[in-house]
Protein backbone atom coordinates (compact mmCIF):
# COMPACT_ATOMS: atom_id res chain seq x y z
CA UNK A 1 0.00 0.00 0.00
CA UNK A 2 1.35 3.49 -0.93
CA UNK A 3 1.73 6.05 1.73
CA UNK A 4 0.70 9.84 1.32
CA UNK A 5 1.90 12.39 3.54
CA UNK A 6 -0.75 15.19 4.14
CA UNK A 7 0.50 17.90 6.34
CA UNK A 8 -2.44 20.18 7.01
CA UNK A 9 -1.50 23.33 8.80
CA UNK A 10 -4.16 24.94 11.39
CA UNK A 11 -4.28 27.58 13.84
CA UNK A 12 -4.07 26.92 17.46
CA UNK A 13 -7.52 28.09 18.07
CA UNK A 14 -8.73 25.15 15.97
CA UNK A 15 -6.59 22.22 17.90
CA UNK A 16 -8.01 23.78 20.97
CA UNK A 17 -11.02 22.88 20.06
CA UNK A 18 -10.60 19.90 18.32
CA UNK A 19 -9.20 18.52 21.52
CA UNK A 20 -12.32 19.71 23.52
CA UNK A 21 -14.70 18.32 20.30
CA UNK A 22 -14.02 15.23 18.14
CA UNK A 23 -14.20 16.85 14.49
CA UNK A 24 -15.59 14.30 11.85
CA UNK A 25 -13.32 12.79 9.23
CA UNK A 26 -13.49 14.86 5.99
CA UNK A 27 -14.73 12.62 3.11
CA UNK A 28 -11.90 13.08 1.04
CA UNK A 29 -9.80 11.61 3.23
CA UNK A 30 -12.25 8.72 4.22
CA UNK A 31 -11.80 7.94 0.32
CA UNK A 32 -8.07 8.65 -0.10
CA UNK A 33 -8.01 5.91 2.90
CA UNK A 34 -9.62 3.57 1.16
CA UNK A 35 -6.02 3.20 -1.72
CA UNK A 36 -3.47 5.02 0.51
CA UNK A 37 -1.90 4.74 4.00
CA UNK A 38 -2.27 8.29 5.40
CA UNK A 39 -0.09 9.95 7.61
CA UNK A 40 0.22 12.93 8.71
CA UNK A 41 3.02 16.03 10.30
CA UNK A 42 3.08 18.93 12.25
CA UNK A 43 4.55 22.24 10.54
CA UNK A 44 7.18 22.36 13.14
CA UNK A 45 8.52 18.97 11.93
CA UNK A 46 12.22 19.29 10.36
CA UNK A 47 12.04 15.92 7.94
CA UNK A 48 9.73 13.90 6.18
CA UNK A 49 9.56 10.11 7.12
CA UNK A 50 11.59 7.95 5.03
CA UNK A 51 9.06 5.48 3.14
CA UNK A 52 6.64 8.14 1.50
CA UNK A 53 5.87 7.62 -2.03
CA UNK A 54 3.32 11.13 -2.66
CA UNK A 55 3.34 13.87 -0.64
CA UNK A 56 0.44 16.12 0.12
CA UNK A 57 0.56 19.57 1.42
CA UNK A 58 -2.74 21.48 2.42
CA UNK A 59 -2.99 24.69 3.33
CA UNK A 60 0.88 25.24 4.73
CA UNK A 61 1.51 27.75 7.09
CA UNK A 62 4.26 28.14 9.29
CA UNK A 63 6.44 25.67 8.08
CA UNK A 64 10.17 25.24 9.58
CA UNK A 65 12.75 25.67 6.91
CA UNK A 66 14.11 22.51 7.24
CA UNK A 67 10.66 21.19 6.30
CA UNK A 68 10.60 23.36 3.32
CA UNK A 69 13.98 21.66 2.44
CA UNK A 70 12.61 18.42 3.20
CA UNK A 71 9.85 18.68 0.73
CA UNK A 72 12.29 20.46 -2.25
CA UNK A 73 14.66 18.01 -1.66
CA UNK A 74 11.29 15.34 -1.82
CA UNK A 75 10.52 16.97 -4.84
CA UNK A 76 13.97 16.91 -6.61
CA UNK A 77 14.14 13.28 -5.70
CA UNK A 78 11.06 12.66 -8.40
CA UNK A 79 8.72 11.93 -6.27
CA UNK A 80 4.85 13.36 -6.71
CA UNK A 81 3.66 16.42 -4.78
CA UNK A 82 0.37 17.78 -4.18
CA UNK A 83 0.36 21.37 -3.13
CA UNK A 84 -2.86 23.38 -2.17
CA UNK A 85 -2.59 26.69 -0.98
CA UNK A 86 -4.90 29.42 -0.89
CA UNK A 87 -5.27 33.30 -0.19
CA UNK A 88 -8.72 32.83 1.88
CA UNK A 89 -9.59 29.90 2.84
CA UNK A 90 -12.69 29.76 4.15
CA UNK A 91 -12.66 26.31 5.96
CA UNK A 92 -9.85 27.76 8.07
CA UNK A 93 -11.13 30.82 8.41
CA UNK A 94 -14.23 29.52 10.53
CA UNK A 95 -12.44 26.67 12.87
CA UNK A 96 -9.75 29.26 13.69
CA UNK A 97 -11.94 31.89 14.72
CA UNK A 98 -15.86 30.29 16.06
CA UNK A 99 -16.85 33.06 18.24
CA UNK A 100 -16.10 35.85 16.04
CA UNK A 101 -18.05 34.23 13.57
CA UNK A 102 -20.99 33.64 15.73
CA UNK A 103 -21.50 37.23 16.90
CA UNK A 104 -21.19 37.83 13.39
CA UNK A 105 -17.69 40.00 13.56
CA UNK A 106 -15.60 39.35 10.61
CA UNK A 107 -13.01 37.13 10.84
CA UNK A 108 -9.27 37.88 9.32
CA UNK A 109 -8.33 36.33 5.97
CA UNK A 110 -6.40 32.87 6.70
CA UNK A 111 -4.07 32.50 3.52
CA UNK A 112 -1.73 30.13 2.44
CA UNK A 113 1.85 30.23 0.72
CA UNK A 114 5.11 28.42 0.07
CA UNK A 115 6.90 31.64 -1.46
CA UNK A 116 10.44 29.98 -1.25
CA UNK A 117 9.77 26.92 -3.19
CA UNK A 118 7.37 28.94 -5.68
CA UNK A 119 9.54 31.24 -6.44
CA UNK A 120 12.40 28.96 -6.86
CA UNK A 121 10.32 26.29 -9.14
CA UNK A 122 9.32 29.39 -11.57
CA UNK A 123 5.48 29.27 -10.33
CA UNK A 124 4.10 33.16 -9.66
CA UNK A 125 1.45 33.33 -7.02
CA UNK A 126 0.03 36.20 -4.95
CA UNK A 127 -2.00 35.53 -1.51
CA UNK A 128 -3.23 38.92 -1.48
CA UNK A 129 -5.64 38.77 -4.55
CA UNK A 130 -8.84 36.56 -4.86
CA UNK A 131 -9.68 35.36 -8.67
CA UNK A 132 -13.60 36.41 -9.67
CA UNK A 133 -15.28 35.18 -12.75
CA UNK A 134 -18.65 37.44 -13.56
CA UNK A 135 -19.00 34.32 -16.00
CA UNK A 136 -19.54 31.81 -13.27
CA UNK A 137 -20.39 32.69 -10.01
CA UNK A 138 -21.84 30.51 -7.65
CA UNK A 139 -25.55 30.88 -6.50
CA UNK A 140 -25.58 30.65 -3.34
CA UNK A 141 -28.69 31.37 -0.33
CA UNK A 142 -28.36 35.30 1.11
CA UNK A 143 -31.03 36.98 3.85
CA UNK A 144 -34.63 36.44 3.37
CA UNK A 145 -34.10 33.03 0.65
CA UNK A 146 -32.81 35.17 -2.01
CA UNK A 147 -30.25 33.45 -4.42
CA UNK A 148 -26.76 35.56 -4.50
CA UNK A 149 -24.34 35.18 -7.22
CA UNK A 150 -20.88 35.20 -5.10
CA UNK A 151 -18.42 36.04 -8.30
CA UNK A 152 -15.58 35.07 -6.08
CA UNK A 153 -17.20 31.79 -5.37
CA UNK A 154 -16.43 30.09 -8.65
CA UNK A 155 -18.97 27.15 -10.28
CA UNK A 156 -16.66 25.86 -13.52
CA UNK A 157 -17.80 23.95 -16.06
CA UNK A 158 -16.25 21.50 -18.40
CA UNK A 159 -15.61 23.89 -20.86
CA UNK A 160 -12.88 25.23 -17.81
CA UNK A 161 -11.23 22.15 -17.89
CA UNK A 162 -8.14 20.58 -19.20
CA UNK A 163 -9.39 18.10 -21.74
CA UNK A 164 -6.07 16.50 -22.84
CA UNK A 165 -4.91 15.68 -18.79
CA UNK A 166 -6.08 12.50 -16.89
CA UNK A 167 -7.47 14.00 -13.72
CA UNK A 168 -9.16 16.88 -15.72
CA UNK A 169 -10.54 15.04 -18.74
CA UNK A 170 -13.70 13.43 -17.29
CA UNK A 171 -14.50 16.25 -14.99
CA UNK A 172 -18.37 18.20 -15.83
CA UNK A 173 -18.50 20.51 -12.79
CA UNK A 174 -16.02 22.03 -9.75
CA UNK A 175 -16.45 24.71 -7.00
CA UNK A 176 -14.07 26.70 -6.07
CA UNK A 177 -14.01 29.26 -3.05
CA UNK A 178 -12.06 32.49 -3.22
CA UNK A 179 -9.27 31.08 -5.11
CA UNK A 180 -6.19 32.42 -5.86
CA UNK A 181 -4.43 32.00 -9.51
CA UNK A 182 -1.13 30.46 -10.76
CA UNK A 183 1.01 31.44 -13.80
CA UNK A 184 4.80 30.81 -15.03
CA UNK A 185 7.24 32.91 -14.16
CA UNK A 186 9.24 34.31 -17.40
CA UNK A 187 12.33 32.63 -18.30
CA UNK A 188 10.87 29.34 -16.26
CA UNK A 189 12.69 25.88 -18.05
CA UNK A 190 9.39 24.26 -16.57
CA UNK A 191 6.45 22.78 -18.47
CA UNK A 192 3.13 24.67 -16.37
CA UNK A 193 0.38 22.83 -18.04
CA UNK A 194 -3.23 24.63 -16.81
CA UNK A 195 -5.35 21.68 -15.60
CA UNK A 196 -8.21 24.63 -14.64
CA UNK A 197 -9.12 27.81 -15.31
CA UNK A 198 -11.17 30.94 -15.23
CA UNK A 199 -13.35 32.58 -18.37
CA UNK A 200 -12.05 35.22 -20.24
CA UNK A 201 -14.09 37.46 -17.84
CA UNK A 202 -11.72 36.67 -14.90
CA UNK A 203 -10.17 39.01 -12.95
CA UNK A 204 -8.53 39.91 -9.34
CA UNK A 205 -9.88 41.98 -6.53
CA UNK A 206 -7.75 42.16 -3.14
CA UNK A 207 -8.51 39.37 -0.34
CA UNK A 208 -9.10 42.34 2.25
CA UNK A 209 -11.99 44.04 0.27
CA UNK A 210 -14.13 40.61 0.75
CA UNK A 211 -14.78 41.36 4.62
CA UNK A 212 -17.17 43.76 3.69
CA UNK A 213 -18.13 44.42 0.47
CA UNK A 214 -21.22 42.74 -1.11
CA UNK A 215 -21.58 40.48 -3.93
CA UNK A 216 -22.29 43.40 -6.61
CA UNK A 217 -19.82 45.75 -5.34
CA UNK A 218 -17.83 42.73 -5.37
CA UNK A 219 -18.77 42.09 -9.00
CA UNK A 220 -18.26 45.91 -10.28
CA UNK A 221 -14.30 45.52 -9.27
CA UNK A 222 -13.69 42.93 -11.29
CA UNK A 223 -12.33 43.48 -14.07
CA UNK A 224 -12.00 41.46 -16.66
CA UNK A 225 -7.88 40.53 -17.70
CA UNK A 226 -8.13 37.61 -19.18
CA UNK A 227 -8.46 33.64 -18.34
CA UNK A 228 -6.86 33.07 -14.72
CA UNK A 229 -5.24 29.50 -13.71
CA UNK A 230 -6.28 27.99 -10.87
CA UNK A 231 -4.80 24.46 -10.53
CA UNK A 232 -1.90 23.41 -12.81
CA UNK A 233 1.04 20.79 -13.51
CA UNK A 234 4.40 21.76 -13.27
CA UNK A 235 6.82 18.84 -15.17
CA UNK A 236 10.62 19.18 -16.09
CA UNK A 237 13.92 19.38 -14.01
CA UNK A 238 13.58 21.75 -10.45
CA UNK A 239 16.21 23.93 -9.05
CA UNK A 240 16.33 23.88 -5.62
CA UNK A 241 15.17 26.52 -3.53
CA UNK A 242 18.11 25.83 -1.13
CA UNK A 243 21.18 26.40 -3.16
CA UNK A 244 23.19 26.73 0.17
CA UNK A 245 21.80 23.28 1.55
CA UNK A 246 19.61 22.35 4.34
CA UNK A 247 18.87 25.72 6.59
CA UNK A 248 20.52 25.68 9.89
CA UNK A 249 18.78 25.71 13.38
CA UNK A 250 17.64 29.14 14.40
CA UNK A 251 19.70 30.32 17.15
CA UNK A 252 18.02 30.49 20.98
CA UNK A 253 16.88 33.85 21.75
CA UNK A 254 19.47 36.28 23.43
CA UNK A 255 19.83 35.59 27.49
CA UNK A 256 18.18 32.36 27.07
CA UNK A 257 19.87 29.30 28.59
CA UNK A 258 18.49 27.23 25.88
CA UNK A 259 21.28 24.95 24.86
CA UNK A 260 21.75 25.12 21.23
CA UNK A 261 20.32 22.52 19.27
CA UNK A 262 22.79 20.11 17.59
CA UNK A 263 22.76 19.93 13.48
CA UNK A 264 21.81 16.96 12.50
CA UNK A 265 23.90 15.06 9.47
CA UNK A 266 22.90 14.10 6.57
CA UNK A 267 25.12 11.11 4.80
CA UNK A 268 23.24 12.00 1.32
CA UNK A 269 24.34 15.30 -0.11
CA UNK A 270 21.68 17.56 -0.75
CA UNK A 271 20.25 17.50 -4.80
CA UNK A 272 20.84 20.51 -6.53
CA UNK A 273 18.60 19.94 -9.38
CA UNK A 274 15.77 17.37 -10.01
CA UNK A 275 16.96 13.45 -10.72
CA UNK A 276 15.26 13.10 -13.95
CA UNK A 277 11.27 14.52 -14.42
CA UNK A 278 9.95 16.12 -11.31
CA UNK A 279 5.98 16.58 -11.21
CA UNK A 280 4.38 19.16 -8.64
CA UNK A 281 0.28 19.35 -9.17
CA UNK A 282 -0.14 22.93 -7.26
CA UNK A 283 -4.07 24.42 -7.27
CA UNK A 284 -4.65 28.54 -5.17
CA UNK A 285 -7.25 26.81 -3.12
CA UNK A 286 -8.42 24.91 -0.44
CA UNK A 287 -11.89 24.94 -0.09
CA UNK A 288 -12.66 22.60 -2.77
CA UNK A 289 -11.18 19.42 -0.41
CA UNK A 290 -13.75 20.10 2.53
CA UNK A 291 -17.21 18.64 2.79
CA UNK A 292 -19.32 21.65 3.19
CA UNK A 293 -18.14 22.32 -0.78
CA UNK A 294 -17.92 18.82 -2.17
CA UNK A 295 -20.89 16.77 -0.35
CA UNK A 296 -24.29 16.91 0.88
CA UNK A 297 -24.92 15.10 4.28
CA UNK A 298 -27.72 13.00 5.04
CA UNK A 299 -28.84 10.19 7.85
CA UNK A 300 -29.32 6.99 6.19
CA UNK A 301 -30.69 4.26 8.48
CA UNK A 302 -29.05 5.70 11.39
CA UNK A 303 -25.23 6.59 9.79
CA UNK A 304 -23.94 9.89 8.38
CA UNK A 305 -23.54 8.93 4.21
CA UNK A 306 -22.58 11.95 1.36
CA UNK A 307 -23.65 12.61 -1.83
CA UNK A 308 -21.29 14.91 -4.04
CA UNK A 309 -22.83 18.02 -5.14
CA UNK A 310 -19.80 18.65 -7.95
CA UNK A 311 -16.63 16.61 -9.26
CA UNK A 312 -14.69 18.03 -6.48
CA UNK A 313 -13.58 14.63 -5.35
CA UNK A 314 -13.27 13.28 -7.93
CA UNK A 315 -10.76 15.84 -8.87
CA UNK A 316 -9.41 15.13 -6.00
CA UNK A 317 -8.77 11.63 -6.63
CA UNK A 318 -7.90 11.64 -9.86
CA UNK A 319 -5.11 13.47 -8.74
CA UNK A 320 -3.08 11.59 -6.23
CA UNK A 321 -3.81 8.49 -8.43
Amino acid sequence: MQMIQMIQMMMMQMMMMMRRQPQPSQTVVSELEQSFRIVSVESSANELPGDLDALMVVHPQGLSPKLQFAIDQFILGGKPVFLAVDPASQHFKRQANPQQQMMGQPTPSVSSDLPTLLSAYGIAYNAQNIVGDNDNPLPVGGQGNQVVRMPTWLSLRKENFSATALPTAQLKTAWFIESGSLSAKPGSTLTFKPLIETSAAGGEVPAMMLQFAQPDDIAKQITPSGKKTIAALVTGKFKTAFPDGMPADAPPPAGSNEPKKEEKKSDAPALKESKGTSTLFVIADTDWLFDDYSVRKFNFFGQTAAQPINDNLAFAANTVE
